[in-house]
């Protein structure tokens, strides 16, 4: 299953605390695909020491992280 979480236009720390807590309720095998209006460069480093598979790529009207457990 892949869920979707549109962060766009929301204040720092907003879309980095959003993302934490979705993916704390991941199940083994789910992705969740954020999208933010900015590199997250906060929050990458703290998906991988959860030990999460973090893909990024910039598209015309943000930028999607994909996160899967």
């Amino acid at each position: 299953m892949t869920a979707l979480l549109d962060l766009r236009g929301l204040p720092p720390p907003e879309p980095l605390v959003r993302t934490l807590e979705a993916v704390e309720a991941l199940a083994e095998g789910e992705e969740l695909v954020v999208l933010t209006e900015r590199r997250p460069v906060h929050l990458l480093p703290l998906l991988v020491e959860r030990g999460l598979d973090v893909k990024t790529r910039e598209l015309p009207d943000a930028h999607e992280i994909r996160v899967r457990r």
